[in-house]
């Protein structure tokens, strides 16, 4: 899938600019050891643990405008609603702002390296409207 027209915005932040490159590191299920002296044929066994969020990585072009803005968000250290939009797809990631960056390479676009940090469930609200995903979309925004 082609990325043209993906947003970021922070539900305090707003809109972060313009992105180059963006990448979240998914659902991850942590590894919870169940083995004991029963366990079938010497072998461990594990179930699912807690999920962590992941991070959601990417590169936005430098914006003057915006570069107060974003190092703000970083300082605050709020947890806010993370919308990725894509047409009419979208993913909620509740987190915080933790890295902002700038790297400047000669003879190109100076860039914004960010990093955004998952602390909660991840919510992917449906384009048609039913009263669950709209109740949980409203208090994201």
């Amino acid at each position: 899938m082609i990325g043209h027209g993906a947003t970021l915005t922070g539900s305090l932040t707003g809109a972060i600019g313009k992105l180059t490159n963006i990448d979240w590191s998914g659902l991850v299920a942590d590894d919870v050891d169940v083995t004991d002296f029963d366990s079938p044929d010497y072998c461990r066994e594990y179930e699912p643990g807690l999920l962590d969020s992941g991070e959601i990585t990417g590169d936005l072009r430098y914006d003057e405008t915006l570069f107060n803005t974003i190092l703000d968000a970083v300082l605050n250290r709020t947890t806010e609603y993370w919308t990725l939009t894509k047409g009419t797809k979208s993913l909620v990631i509740p987190g915080y702002l933790k890295q902002l960056a700038l790297a400047v390479p000669d003879g190109t676009q100076m860039m914004m390296p960010i990093a955004i940090k998952g602390t909660g469930k991840p919510q992917y609200p449906s384009s048609s409207s039913s009263s669950s995903s709209s109740s949980s979309s409203s208090s994201s925004e």
